[in-house]
């Protein structure tokens, strides 16, 4: 980093490479450190797959890519805005990847009834929200009596199920799962 900010692109690269740990600096930062070093040495091809990698291996600071110098003469150019969206990406997952969009029919404001034709009497509402740059759905239930209750849905990407915690007055539950086809409908 030194090497960059002395805009010595060679020994930059001569350092970057020396790097025995890679663990204890990110593949991320060491390819985004290789694309700033590229960029210095007019190596421009070897600049943009350095950071097509870095995005790849989950480069995720927006504000450091947009605000470096060593990139501010591409900003123009149609490879620089694919990286800033690559690096969206890799910043809020959540808004991005449809899996996690699974629910998002979900959202909004409900009257809850008894009976699906409205028929019966209602039986409360429910306020549905996205959050977290869509992580999390927030359920917040008031039933008819005035009881409340609140939950966090959300997808695991590790066990790749859905999660809702619920909780109440008294009443906690979890579920987890996934979607699944059922009388040519999708439940969870």
């Amino acid at each position: 980093d030194a090497h960059i900010q002395l805009q010595q692109g060679q020994q930059a690269l001569d350092a970057n490479a020396k790097i025995l740990k890679p663990e204890s600096i990110s593949i991320a930062t060491i390819n985004y450190q290789k694309a700033q070093a590229y960029s210095l040495l007019q190596q421009i091809a070897l600049m943009w797959q350095a950071l097509n990698t870095a995005t790849e291996s989950g480069y995720s600071n927006l504000n450091q890519f947009k605000t470096d110098v060593t990139f501010s003469s591409f900003k123009s150019t149609t490879k620089y805005q694919q990286i800033v969206t690559n690096i969206e990406r890799n910043l809020k997952p959540c808004l991005f990847n449809e899996r996690y969009r699974q629910f998002d029919f979900w959202l909004g404001q409900w009257e809850v009834y008894t009976q699906p034709d409205k028929r019966g009497p209602m039986a409360g509402t429910n306020s549905i929200t996205s959050s977290e740059d869509g992580c999390l759905i927030k359920e917040q239930w008031t039933g008819a009596s005035g009881n409340t209750g609140f939950s966090m849905n959300y997808y695991n990407g590790i066990t790749e199920q859905w999660v809702q915690r619920w909780v109440s007055n008294g009443v906690v539950i979890e579920y987890a799962g996934g979607m699944v086809q059922k009388d040519g409908r999708e439940v969870m």
